[in-house]
This record gives structure tokens, C-alpha cells and sequence, in this order.
């Protein structure tokens, strides 16, 4: 869709006018049909000033164009005297300045395949023009300035895999665009300097996939937070490269490259849930945590999906060496059976206990942040006091004010909670989500409060019959919370 704003004003008649000429010549107009669309342009905006008011009007005009099946759509916004209620007079040669309107109406008719008005209620009146011309070109027939599919599959005749340099950060950043556009949620991934330094220091491994010219078409990383816990993803595949097979190459070269440097990690990994297609990446992993509505969504050129507002994300672990020293985990008694079950594939030993513990404290040792960007919040509880139903209230209450729309609760699992804490939490409208691995290599519970979001699980586009398992088990918490 293309669209221009201006102010309610005749001095951009001429404006109004060559935006319509220039969008009808990008779509195959010819010379007599940019004229009409030129004329069309003055008319209609001359018969909406007719009816705007001298004073008190502070809307901007805007003139919408997007193709139709038929040709060009244009609408333009009308916030005059409503059009019901507006006397518009046939147009009389006799009487030409009292009737200026009217012949208005006529030439519109006569240069437009069609001609409407509709009413918006309070976003006032629109006026509606399809033009259609001999040689229509709809946005799909239209070509890509300095970029052709034809000119890029042509380089996929020889296609390798190598660990990243800093001098491979330009055709990463932009394999990031190519793949999500400016959404990416890990700015890291936008900035030359930093996303350099992290390859050159070992902050991030990087593998990345070439086609024979060099130009960068795939990337797979890990993102090393310490001797024991890494992050495992940051994978993409250029859109038109995306049935090559190349991705298994780069998941084997990033296997190959962990064993060599990193054989003790733990990886986790997060796959967004508005498609199922970056899950696939999680087979293996042990699926231990939904985190819901934790940011805004990315845009996955190529891929669309049913969704919620907000991407909710699946979160999986799974060791390097295929092995993990045995874990033990305290949970609240309710959910002892649901986390034996998550971690029941063998994949990683857990012994589960439930929480027998009792409040010690006064008051709640807690770190509480927030990201005015994502609107997400986290309230990291060292150890709940006496205090803790209300503390939640407090936090809650402060971080909604900020415009946070989500709230965790992260809770340690590597030693006995009192066994009040499950309950005080959903009673401040707190649901079990999972578990989650740190940097130190202790675990922690997770929380999640959805303030008065719309939230809808069964929008979750999940891959593995597991985790749709984990998704009814916390959706089941979510209704005891909100009926």
C-alpha cells in the first residue's frame, strides 16, 4: 500500500494530483491514463475541500493505493460535513460557481471505473476511486531494483560451511535482513563493532554458510554465557535457500566446532511459536519451559502463522557431551508428576522433591527489572519472606504502571522453597511454566503472570506432542487463575 498525509489544504492539490499520476506510472499507466489520474487527483480533492470547515479541523488527509484485481484502488480520507447531510447540486453551465460540486462528482464518474463513498463514523467519510488502465501491472509482476532470484540461485552451485570470522560480520548482518528485515530480536546481530568483537573474543561462535561467490546464505551460533551454559540458535537460512539441506550442514558444523571447544556446556535454545518450522531445531533437546508474551514478534520473511499479539517462545536444554550430572529439584507438590515428566527421556537424570519448606524471612529478597521495549518484566525472588503475597502485589501492581504486559517469577529449584510458595503466587495470578538452567549451572522455577492480556494457548503453533502436552498442562493453570 502506498499512502501520502497532508494537512487539509488546497495549496497540495497539486501534491494529491501527481501522487495518484505517480502511482498509476509505477503500475503500467500510459500517458493518457496518468492525465485522467492526474485530473482525478485535483477533482477529488478540490470536492472534499468544499466541504472542510474553516477552523477546528486538526485530522490530516491521507490518499490510500493499493492494487485491486482490477487495477488501482484510491481512497482518500474526508473529514468534512458528512456526505448525508451535504447538499451537492447537479451541476447547471448556468450557474457554474454555485454547482462546482456537482461537476466534481460528474468528472470523477466519468474518469474512474467506479466511484463510492463510505461512511467511518467517527473516523468520518472516505471516497473511493478504482482506476483501471490497458496495461496493468499488479506489485507481483513488478521487479526488485538490484536484486534478482534468478541472478542469486545461480551462485548455488557450490555451497560450504565454515566457522565465522569478524571479517564475515557484513554478510551476516546481512543474511539478518534478508531473513527477518529489521525485527530480529537480538540487536546484536544489527551492530558491526559489537557482533565483531563477540566472534574475535569467543563470545559467540558463529558457523556460517557460503555459496561459492562467498556471499553468506546461512548462520548458526552459540552465544557462550559461561563454562557451563551457552545458548544455542541465532539460525537462518536465506528465504530463497531454504530447501537446500544447507541448515543440517551448519547444526553438524556446530556440533563439530562445541565438541572441539566447548564439551562441557549445557545448550539451551528458545523457537518462537507463531510457526512450527524453527522447532524442528529442538528435536533432542529436553522441553522444559513455555515463556509466553515475551516480546513483540519478529517478521520471518517467508513464513507466516496463526498467532497471539505477542511471541510466546519454547525453551529447550540439552548437553553437549550428551551427558549431565545428575540434577536435583525441589517444585511445589502440585507439579512433581509434571516435571518428572519432562525430564522422564533419560536425557538428563533429575531427582524431584517437593518443597516442605517454611517462611524464614521478614521480608522478600528479590531483584525485580523490566524492559520498557519488550513491556516484559522479571522478578528474581533470592528467597520469599514473610512478606511475599505482599511483596507480589507491590511488584506487580509498580510494573504495570510502568506498561509492563508480563510478569516472571523465577524461583530456585536447586534447594527446598516453603511449601506456601506455589500457592501465594497463583494467588497474585502467577502460573508454573517450567524450569530454566542458569549460568552457575543451578536451576530456577518459572512464573508467568499475563497481567489483562487477550491470551489464547491454542494459538501456540507447536511441533512436538510434548510440549503441546506442557502448553495444556499450564493453560489448565492459567483458567484456574482467571475464572
Amino acid at each position: 500500500m502506498l499512502e501520502i498525509s497532508v494537512p487539509y489544504n488546497l495549496a497540495f492539490a497539486q501534491l494529491v494530483a501527481s501522487f495518484m499520476e505517480e502511482a498509476g506510472a509505477c503500475y503500467g499507466a500510459d500517458e493518457r491514463e496518468k492525465n485522467h489520474l492526474r485530473l482525478a487527483g485535483e477533482e477529488a480533492f478540490a470536492f472534499i475541500m468544499a466541504g472542510i470547515p474553516a477552523s477546528g479541523l486538526k485530522d490530516q488527509f491521507k490518499l490510500r493505493c493499493q492494487d485491486d484485481p482490477d487495477g488501482l484502488l484510491f481512497q482518500f480520507s474526508n473529514h468534512g460535513r458528512p456526505l448525508n447531510v451535504r447538499h451537492i447540486p447537479d451541476f447547471s453551465i448556468d450557474d457554474p460557481d454555485n454547482t462546482a460540486d456537482g461537476l466534481s462528482l460528474h468528472l470523477l464518474k466519468r474518469l474512474s471505473e467506479k466511484l463510492l463513498f463510505r461512511n467511518l463514523g467517527q473516523n468520518g467519510w472516505e471516497l473511493v476511486l478504482l482506476m483501471r488502465f490497458h496495461s496493468f501491472r499488479p506489485l507481483s509482476g513488478l521487479s526488485v531494483a538490484g536484486f534478482s532470484k534468478q541472478t542469486l540461485t545461480a551462485s548455488n552451485a557450490e555451497l560450504s560451511v565454515r566457522k565465522a570470522t569478524a571479517a564475515d560480520v557484513p554478510g551476516i548482518i546481512n543474511l539478518v535482513y534478508n531473513t527477518y528485515r529489521y525485527s530480529y530480536v537480538k540487536t546484536l546481530f544489527y551492530d558491526t563493532e559489537e557482533l565483531a568483537e563477540a566472534i574475535s573474543s569467543g563470545k559467540v561462535l558463529s558457523l556460517i554458510a557460503l555459496t561459492g561467490n562467498g556471499t553468506v546464505i546461512g548462520h548458526n551460533a552459540v552465544l557462550v554465557e559461561s563454562q557451563l551454559l551457552g545458548e544455542v540458535g541465532m539460525s537462518m537460512v536465506d528465504p530463497e535457500y531454504r530447501k537446500t539441506g544447507i541448515f543440517v550442514s551448519l547444526l553438524s558444523a556446530t556440533m563439530e566446532a562445541l565438541l572441539q571447544n566447548h564439551p562441557k556446556l549445557l545448550l539451551y535454545a528458545r523457537a518462537v511459536t507463531s510457526h512450527k518450522h524453527s522447532q524442528a531445531f529442538l528435536s533432542g533437546f529436553v522441553c522444559c519451559l513455555l515463556q509466553l508474551s515475551v516480546h513483540p514478534h519478529a517478521s520471518f520473511v517467508g513464513m507466516k502463522g496463526d498467532q497471539n499479539e505477542r511471541e510466546s517462545l519454547v525453551f529447550g536444554v540439552i548437553p553437549v557431551e550428551g551427558e549431565l550430572q545428575k540434577q536435583r529439584f525441589f517444585v511445589p507438590a502440585v507439579h512433581c508428576s509434571m516435571v518428572r515428566q519432562l525430564f522422564s527421556g533419560g536425557i538428563i537424570q533429575a531427582e524431584i522433591e517437593a518443597h516442605t519448606g517454611t517462611l524464614m524471612l521478614e521480608n522478600t529478597d528479590a531483584i525485580t527489572e523490566w524492559s520498557l521495549e519488550k513491556q516484559h518484566g522479571s522478578i528474581s525472588v533470592r528467597q520469599p519472606g514473610r512478606d511475599f503475597d505482599r511483596f507480589l502485589r507491590h511488584e506487580t501492581m509498580m510494573l504495570q504502571q510502568e506498561g509492563v504486559l508480563t510478569i516472571d517469577v523465577s524461583i530456585a529449584a536447586t534447594f527446598n522453597q516453603p511449601a506456601e510458595t506455589n500457592a501465594l503466587l497463583m494467588k497474585n495470578s502467577y502460573f508454573f511454566s517450567g524450569l530454566k538452567p542458569e549460568t552457575d549451572g543451578s536451576w530456577k522455577l518459572i512464573y508467568t503472570n499475563l497481567t489483562h492480556q487477550k491470551f489464547n494457548f491454542d494459538n501456540l503453533q507447536l511441533f512436538s506432542p510434548e510440549v503441546a502436552e506442557l502448553r495444556d498442562y499450564i493453560k489448565k493453570l492459567y483458567l484456574e487463575i482467571v475464572n
